[in-house]
């Protein structure tokens, strides 16, 4: 995403895995959220005023593709 990377905290709050981290330009935040082994969903959000307010950066879903059968 344009700079280093570096360890970044996280915390499990229920099927919810979050990464959270802070530089000299704001926040952010790597969300993933699990549904079964089969999906989860994906979000980036930053802060730029202390973690008050966060803006939404990305947002996706990822699904196991299923084998096509002939």
């Amino acid at each position: 995403m344009g700079m280093a990377s570096v360890p970044s905290p996280s915390k499990w709050e229920g099927d919810t895995l979050t990464f959270e981290s802070s530089n000299p330009g704001g926040m952010g935040r790597y969300i993933y959220r699990f549904e079964g082994r089969d999906k989860h969903h994906f979000r980036i959000e930053n802060s730029f005023d202390g973690g008050t307010t966060w803006l939404l950066f990305m947002n996706a879903t990822y699904s196991r593709a299923t084998p096509v059968r002939s």
